[in-house]
């Protein structure tokens, strides 16, 4: 038994959906051929800038840095190519209202279903930025000592006594208390 029974009237406007939906290919086929080669160039393009911006990162500030380095070049990558699907999208005939809905949907889906992910890239960011921990420096944070090996994107792995390498999350890292002494 289906909880959404499905009406002759569904039918007919599931139809009429799709009907349109071929017409509108029908009419603008060209027009998508050549948005579609336009977008993948502009990919392309788009690709190539976001590793000069990685370089000129690693000549700047953040040469120490690998995974913020990293980190702006993809979300200059993925904004700049968001952009482009918007165009994309406004010269194939889409209100632009549509797009922005959809952008705003995507945006909103992604920033909740990676919110962990999202906290520890801003930790990353703010431990490069802030400077309160350095690789080679002897801490204790929730309750593990040990030497920072490295501090990467989402994580930073210590060295205990013991030889064990810890992976902490660097929103821990941030939120929490670090005990800290140079050896």
């Amino acid at each position: 038994m289906s909880l959404l029974p499905v009406t002759p009237n569904d039918v007919e406007e599931m139809l009429t959906v799709v009907v349109s939906g071929v017409a509108f290919l029908k009419a603008n086929l060209p027009k998508i051929i050549i948005a579609t080669i336009i977008v993948f160039i502009l990919f392309k393009l788009t690709d190539k800038v976001s590793a000069k911006i990685e370089n000129r990162l690693k000549i700047k500030q953040l040469r120490k840095n690998k995974s913020l380095r990293n980190a702006i070049a993809k979300t200059v990558n993925i904004s700049i190519k968001l952009l482009i699907l918007a165009g994309f999208f406004r010269f194939i005939g889409v209100p632009t209202n549509v797009i922005v809905m959809l952008l705003f949907g995507i945006v909103l889906v992604v920033g909740f279903g990676l919110k962990n992910f999202l906290s520890n890239v801003g930790a990353s960011v703010i431990l490069a930025l802030s400077k309160i921990i350095h690789i080679g420096e002897y801490v204790e944070v929730l309750g593990v000592e040990g030497t920072i090996l490295e501090n990467q994107l989402l994580h930073t792995s210590i060295l205990t006594p013991d030889n064990k390498i810890v992976f902490i999350p660097n929103k821990e890292l941030v939120s929490n208390k670090i005990g800290s002494r140079v050896l």
